[in-house]
């Protein structure tokens, strides 16, 4: 029968031979790793993002009255909004608008309205409030934040400022 014997517990100075053994590994790997970081990060395009912020406010009607369901509803419309904002045509528009195409421009390119679409967020705020009655917590959405993707900032700026108005005048009609 082989006698396998329990290895002594380990001691500062195993701790720093086995450091000292690979020292250059551990050295070179992280070389290596600050070098290709560093390349990514003067390789890499900067990226803007200019985000604007609509206050949702909530009618002002007694609780008592009135059952809370507004979150849903709200939701909901913002979601319809979502839908009706991000369509080809209304993209098609704000490159217009911001100028990353020419305004006479009649034919609508998908490139443009894709990269529109990915350089979009709409992002629903919401805050929990005790409520009297339950015991559950109610969820409130008190604001959207509209955010806008671009490679300046004054790009990024102007292209959330109209996609702010383009949701306000949705929202109107």
């Amino acid at each position: 029968m082989a006698h396998t014997e329990i290895p002594a517990k380990s001691s500062l100075d195993d701790y720093l031979g086995a450091f000292k053994r690979r020292k250059w590994l551990l050295i070179n790997t992280t070389a290596a790793i600050f070098a290709i970081a560093l390349f990514m990060g003067y390789r890499m395009p900067p990226v803007y993002h200019s985000e604007a912020s609509i206050l949702v406010e909530q009618p002002n009607i007694s609780e008592d009255m009135v059952e809370r369901t507004n979150t849903g509803y709200i939701n909901n419309r913002i979601e319809v909004l979502k839908k009706r904002l991000l369509t080809s045509e209304n993209l098609w528009e704000l490159a217009k608008k911001i100028h990353v195409v020419p305004e006479d421009e009649v034919t609508i390119s998908r490139g443009v309205t894709n990269s529109l679409r990915d350089a979009i967020t709409i992002q629903v705020v919401d805050v929990q409030q005790a409520s009297n009655k339950k015991t559950q917590p109610n969820l409130n959405t008190i604001a959207v934040v509209v955010g806008f993707d671009a490679n300046t900032p004054e790009l990024a700026q102007l292209g959330a400022n109209k996609l702010t108005e383009m949701i306000l005048e949705t929202h109107k009609k």
